[in-house]
């Protein structure tokens, strides 16, 4: 309801305005209205919602468009994208290469005619969090210390961090999570880079799982080898 709400509160805006803004600026002003939809779904599914929510959310803002005709008739099409590697405008891959990304990517198209005047327009909207880690591993005692550098990305820019989550697995057993028990500390130097340590009760090489929410709500996760120094 919100995305659609908001869509509907840019949509009006629109219309009061369209006798003093040049046409194609007037349709510009959707493009918030489509990124915000893209944002809430993709932090939806990518925190465990149905992956048809984007569609949906996608065919009730192109209603909502094509209902304020602007004085004309309007074709509007929002298409999400199945080109490799995406499927239903998403792609979500997290990996165990160190790597992680959570995607959505839909191509607009727009065509408007009235008795006055015709515009026609297209035009791609991407919304994209990704992650890096990378990490190594210490031998102290009977456990590991474990430091992990990782950098955050939105539409390839540093981007900073709602929250993360953290857990370790030795070959071959349980993930265990790393928190205030394992001394778990984040150092966040405010450009996307953030520099992660913890105890691990454990000997040797391990895997590290690292997932992340960045400040739109969208979670992305990825997973690293992190051997011993």
């Amino acid at each position: 309801m919100l995305v659609i709400s908001t869509a509907y509160y840019v949509l009006e805006i629109n219309t009061a305005t369209m006798d003093q803004t040049p046409l194609n600026s007037t349709f510009l002003m959707t493009k918030p209205s489509i990124v915000n939809t893209l944002i809430n779904s993709l932090a939806n599914v990518s925190n465990g919602g149905n992956s048809e929510v984007l569609e949906s959310n996608l065919n009730e803002l192109t209603q909502a468009i094509q209902n304020s005709s602007y004085g004309g008739q309007c074709e509007f099409a929002i298409t999400p994208s199945n080109s490799t590697p995406y499927q239903n405008g998403l792609f979500i891959s997290w990996a165990d290469n160190g790597s992680g990304i959570s995607s959505a990517y839909a191509s607009i198209a727009l065509n408007f005619s009235s008795p006055s005047e015709t515009y026609s327009q297209e035009y791609e909207v991407n919304v994209t969090t990704a992650i890096t880690a990378e990490g190594f591993c210490t031998a102290n005692g009977t456990q590991e210390s474990v430091n992990v550098i990782c950098q955050l990305y939105n539409e390839n820019d540093a981007a900073l961090a709602n929250d993360f989550t953290v857990f370790y697995q030795e070959t071959g057993g349980n993930w265990t999570p790393a928190d205030s028990t394992t001394a778990l500390n984040i150092n966040d130097y405010g450009n996307g880079t953030y520099w992660i340590s913890f105890d691990a009760l454990t000997q040797g090489a391990l895997q590290v799982s690292v997932g992340a929410h960045d400040l739109r709500n969208i979670f992305v996760m990825a997973n690293t080898t992190c051997l011993e120094n």
